[in-house]
């Protein structure tokens, strides 16, 4: 989600977790970014599951260091309890917006589009239809080490920073302003080979679920 728009995606179609958001990322990049710039700056809550993990980390890494997107990416993860990002405010829009029962996604998409007027709509953007997802986890875990030379400890992590000043390496610190840990993280395979793999796994409802579904359709 963005100040400009909302990625909309049914748990029928795909999962919400580490793989989805690097391919959504991925997604925004290939329409959004035409060049090379010097920087990117990654903001979201530390979510194990979706944002701060190893897949996420290395799939930054690859952007730097092997698709060349920026020079440099800086990811921050916002203190617990105390952090309101703009997602959260499109996301209480949404919320007091809802006054009846949704079923399907197709009403909650109506509903997104019309939570917000000012200064205008949220553009709705389908995942299910409009992103190629990836298994990124698989994808990219052969040309990184099994384990970080030191160990990280992502738990304490409040941010991390992938630069082409520093080739397979990651620097993490544990607050915003002290000092960065380096971290050895890829290995000496040629990450020019990579392929990304298409990720063609649905999560299984339960057949009373799905006829549920499809009566809520018709």
């Amino acid at each position: 989600m963005t100040s400009e728009a909302v990625t909309s995606v049914c748990i029928h179609i795909m999962k919400s977790g580490e793989n989805e958001v690097t391919s959504m990322i991925f997604h925004y990049i290939k329409n959004h970014i035409q060049e090379r710039i010097d920087e990117i700056w990654l903001f979201s809550d530390g979510c194990s599951g979706q944002n701060k993990n190893y897949v996420l980390i290395r799939f930054v890494y690859i952007l730097v260091h092997v698709l060349k997107i920026a020079s440099e990416i800086t990811h921050v993860f916002s203190v617990r309890r105390h952090s309101y990002l703009p997602c959260d405010s499109d996301s209480s829009l949404i919320s007091r917006a809802k006054k009846v029962v949704l079923d399907v996604p197709e009403e909650w998409n109506d509903l997104i589009r019309q939570a917000r007027c000012k200064p205008s709509p949220f553009k709705v953007i389908n995942a299910g239809k409009e992103t190629q997802w990836f298994l990124m986890d698989e994808s990219l875990k052969f040309f990184f080490l099994k384990n970080t030379k030191p160990k990280i400890s992502l738990k304490p992590a409040q941010m991390y920073r992938v630069s082409q000043q520093y080739p397979a390496q990651v620097l993490v610190r544990q607050s915003y302003h002290g000092p960065w840990t380096f971290y050895t993280i890829a290995g000496k395979r040629n990450s020019q080979e990579i392929a990304l793999i298409p990720n063609e796994r649905q999560p299984q409802i339960s057949n009373v679920k799905f006829r549920d579904i499809m009566e809520l359709t018709k």
